[in-house]
């Protein structure tokens, strides 16, 4: 064979192997193919076909401490706080409206380390939540999103949403005044969604209103449909990134655990988890907000709700439609963003859009407090 022929045939191997570039929505497409699905996802993002060599690696040591690989380590350390301290709490806990508040006082007034145990679930559930939007938050500013890591990005998505579920589901369970009254609100927005939207809040409450079948579906999804949930996406979630999970420095890992357990426990002790008074039907609060990682899409109902000159229909059902679209736009940013440059300094418009997006958040927030 001449030179020649040796010089394409070599520069023809390379340009077959070179990774090809991210074509966005189409890459998304091609997964739903029977093709695309065993070549893009099972072989390329999971690496099926070779799994003893990978897990032979990812129990190498790969990183040292660095903040940004800390967010993932410490959500799921909180997980598995709130996991323990929820079965604790079960051991004395009924679901029934006539007995969950009464459960709660006794739980923190009578039994030995109650109020810690509660404080520490309580306290617990807010920084898994918040820890959460910073991982996704650091994920975005260093491109890991990118490929071949988008099922990465999908899982951590899902993850919040199941986070954020969490927290709803064990809000009303103390069946305490604020917590039955932000409840019915919360549960009351998937009502305007044309079609379907009342069949969604019958489903959530069980009835017309918040009641002891809502109590003891939220009970339900909280203490094994949610975690079970939650457990299977994380290990899919560390599955694949399974080549970069052992650090080198395990003791600073473990350090920075301990800091967070002792943030619990200071938490607790200093703000004890409140108590309220006992959930009443027939007797309106004034100005009830959810908890505050709800607060943002209180907000967005609020500004949509000055809309009405649309029509009847218009407010709701515009706020649920944007925080739809907002969603769904999580969901599709390794699609949407195809550049191979994971380097922040490289992706000024990327850094803007996601800066934006996050103050917008904020001002939401803050918004929702107080409107």
């Amino acid at each position: 064979m001449s030179y020649q022929n040796q010089t394409k045939m070599i520069t023809k191997k390379l340009i077959d192997n070179k990774p090809k570039k991210p074509s966005g929505i189409k890459d998304l497409i091609r997964w739903f193919t029977a093709r695309g699905f065993h070549e893009d996802v099972l072989e390329q993002r999971l690496g099926i076909s070779n799994l003893d060599e990978s897990f032979k690696k990812s129990l190498e040591p790969k990183k040292k401490l660095h903040i940004g690989t800390m967010f993932g380590w410490i959500t799921l350390f909180l997980f598995i706080c709130e996991v323990i301290t929820g079965i604790l709490l079960m051991l004395y806990y009924r679901p029934t409206v006539a007995e969950a508040y009464a459960n709660v006082r006794y739980i923190t007034n009578n039994i030995h380390f109650g109020w810690l145990i509660r404080g520490i679930h309580f306290w617990g559930s807010h920084l898994m939540i918040l820890f959460v939007f910073i991982h996704m938050i650091q994920t975005f500013i260093f491109g890991a999103y990118k490929p071949p890591r988008e099922l990465t990005w999908i899982s951590g998505v899902v993850l919040l949403i199941l986070t954020l579920l969490f927290g709803l589901t064990g809000y009303l369970l103390p069946w305490n005044q604020i917590s039955y009254w932000a409840t019915t609100i919360v549960t009351e927005v998937p009502a305007v969604i044309p079609g379907i939207g009342n069949y969604l809040k019958l489903i959530a409450r069980g009835g017309e209103d918040v009641s002891q079948v809502t109590l003891s579906r939220f009970y339900a999804l909280h203490v094994v449909v949610v975690p079970m949930l939650v457990s299977i996406l994380i290990f899919f979630h560390m599955f694949t990134i399974r080549k970069y999970l052992m650090p080198k420095d395990i003791i600073k890992h473990v350090v920075v655990l301990l800091f967070i357990f002792g943030l619990l426990l200071s938490l607790a002790t200093l703000f004890p988890a409140p108590i309220h008074t006992k959930a009443d039907p027939f007797n309106t609060p004034v100005n009830v907000k959810p908890e505050w990682y709800f607060l943002a899409s209180c907000a967005i109902l609020a500004v949509t709700g000055k809309f009405e000159f649309l029509g009847g229909w218009a407010p709701k059902v515009l706020g649920v439609v944007i925080q739809i679209v907002i969603i769904s736009l999580l969901f599709l940013v390794p699609f949407l963003d195809t550049s191979r440059i994971r380097s922040p300094k490289k992706r000024p418009l990327s850094i803007a859009i996601g800066t934006l997006t996050i103050i917008g958040f904020i001002i939401l927030t803050f918004l929702g407090k107080y409107i």
